[in-house]
Protein backbone atom coordinates (compact mmCIF):
# COMPACT_ATOMS: atom_id res chain seq x y z
CA UNK A 1 0.00 0.00 0.00
CA UNK A 2 2.70 2.49 0.99
CA UNK A 3 4.96 1.62 -1.95
CA UNK A 4 2.19 2.08 -4.48
CA UNK A 5 1.38 5.54 -3.09
CA UNK A 6 4.98 6.69 -3.61
CA UNK A 7 4.88 6.13 -7.35
CA UNK A 8 7.49 4.66 -9.64
CA UNK A 9 11.03 4.61 -8.19
CA UNK A 10 13.43 7.02 -9.94
CA UNK A 11 16.71 5.42 -8.94
CA UNK A 12 19.45 7.33 -10.73
CA UNK A 13 17.23 8.29 -13.64
CA UNK A 14 18.39 11.27 -15.70
CA UNK A 15 15.51 13.52 -14.55
CA UNK A 16 16.22 12.62 -10.90
CA UNK A 17 19.93 13.42 -11.29
CA UNK A 18 19.13 16.73 -13.01
CA UNK A 19 16.73 17.66 -10.21
CA UNK A 20 19.31 16.82 -7.54
CA UNK A 21 22.01 18.82 -9.38
CA UNK A 22 19.65 21.82 -9.54
CA UNK A 23 18.94 21.56 -5.79
CA UNK A 24 22.70 21.49 -5.13
CA UNK A 25 23.32 24.55 -7.31
CA UNK A 26 20.47 26.44 -5.61
CA UNK A 27 21.93 25.61 -2.19
CA UNK A 28 25.38 26.83 -3.28
CA UNK A 29 23.83 30.04 -4.61
CA UNK A 30 22.07 30.65 -1.26
CA UNK A 31 25.31 30.14 0.68
CA UNK A 32 27.27 32.46 -1.64
CA UNK A 33 24.55 35.12 -1.28
CA UNK A 34 24.81 34.88 2.51
CA UNK A 35 28.61 35.23 2.26
CA UNK A 36 28.24 38.34 0.09
CA UNK A 37 25.91 40.00 2.60
CA UNK A 38 28.52 39.36 5.27
CA UNK A 39 31.41 40.81 3.22
CA UNK A 40 32.86 44.23 4.12
CA UNK A 41 31.24 46.99 2.09
CA UNK A 42 28.01 45.06 1.60
CA UNK A 43 25.97 47.95 2.99
CA UNK A 44 24.05 48.71 6.17
CA UNK A 45 22.22 45.37 6.14
CA UNK A 46 25.43 43.32 6.33
CA UNK A 47 25.85 40.81 9.12
CA UNK A 48 29.15 41.03 11.04
CA UNK A 49 31.46 38.03 10.62
CA UNK A 50 31.10 37.14 14.30
CA UNK A 51 27.32 36.75 13.91
CA UNK A 52 27.48 34.67 10.73
CA UNK A 53 27.50 31.34 12.59
CA UNK A 54 24.50 32.44 14.65
CA UNK A 55 22.49 33.62 11.65
CA UNK A 56 23.40 30.65 9.43
CA UNK A 57 24.14 27.68 11.72
CA UNK A 58 23.96 25.08 8.93
CA UNK A 59 26.35 26.87 6.55
CA UNK A 60 30.10 26.25 6.65
CA UNK A 61 32.14 29.33 7.55
CA UNK A 62 33.53 31.16 4.49
CA UNK A 63 37.18 30.91 3.45
CA UNK A 64 39.42 33.77 4.55
CA UNK A 65 42.83 35.06 3.48
CA UNK A 66 45.69 33.20 5.13
CA UNK A 67 43.63 30.11 5.90
CA UNK A 68 45.26 26.67 5.42
CA UNK A 69 43.33 24.57 2.92
CA UNK A 70 43.40 21.34 0.98
CA UNK A 71 42.57 21.80 -2.70
CA UNK A 72 42.52 19.90 -5.95
CA UNK A 73 45.17 21.26 -8.31
CA UNK A 74 43.68 21.88 -11.78
CA UNK A 75 46.60 20.47 -13.78
CA UNK A 76 47.58 17.45 -11.73
CA UNK A 77 44.00 16.78 -10.46
CA UNK A 78 45.64 15.64 -7.21
CA UNK A 79 44.91 16.98 -3.75
CA UNK A 80 47.53 19.26 -2.18
CA UNK A 81 47.78 21.58 0.82
CA UNK A 82 48.05 25.31 0.42
CA UNK A 83 47.04 28.72 1.72
CA UNK A 84 44.31 31.16 0.62
CA UNK A 85 45.72 34.30 -1.01
CA UNK A 86 42.47 35.95 -2.18
CA UNK A 87 38.76 35.16 -1.93
CA UNK A 88 36.07 36.04 -4.46
CA UNK A 89 32.37 35.15 -4.51
CA UNK A 90 32.81 31.64 -5.89
CA UNK A 91 36.59 31.40 -6.32
CA UNK A 92 39.75 31.55 -4.26
CA UNK A 93 43.39 31.95 -5.24
CA UNK A 94 45.39 29.22 -3.54
CA UNK A 95 49.17 29.22 -3.08
CA UNK A 96 50.18 25.57 -2.91
CA UNK A 97 52.94 24.64 -0.49
CA UNK A 98 54.69 22.56 -3.17
CA UNK A 99 56.55 25.35 -4.98
CA UNK A 100 56.37 23.64 -8.40
CA UNK A 101 52.55 23.92 -8.26
CA UNK A 102 52.53 27.70 -7.79
CA UNK A 103 49.25 29.49 -7.18
CA UNK A 104 45.95 28.84 -8.95
CA UNK A 105 42.48 30.38 -9.02
CA UNK A 106 40.07 27.60 -8.02
CA UNK A 107 36.32 27.20 -7.68
CA UNK A 108 35.14 27.16 -4.08
CA UNK A 109 33.86 23.62 -4.58
CA UNK A 110 37.44 22.38 -5.02
CA UNK A 111 38.78 23.86 -1.77
CA UNK A 112 38.35 22.62 1.81
CA UNK A 113 39.74 24.09 5.05
CA UNK A 114 42.45 21.94 6.66
CA UNK A 115 41.03 22.38 10.16
CA UNK A 116 37.58 21.01 9.29
CA UNK A 117 35.91 21.30 12.73
CA UNK A 118 36.85 24.99 12.89
CA UNK A 119 35.26 25.49 9.48
CA UNK A 120 31.83 24.53 10.77
CA UNK A 121 29.73 26.95 12.74
CA UNK A 122 29.26 26.09 16.40
CA UNK A 123 25.86 27.73 16.85
CA UNK A 124 23.08 25.49 18.09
Amino acid sequence: MIRSSLGKPRRLSLPFLREERQKLENNRKDVRTAYQRMAPGAGASQAPHTNFAVQHPTYPLPLHVGQRVTARHPRTRNIHDGQVLTVDVDKARIQFYAMELGSELLKDTEVMPVNRPAALSTAT
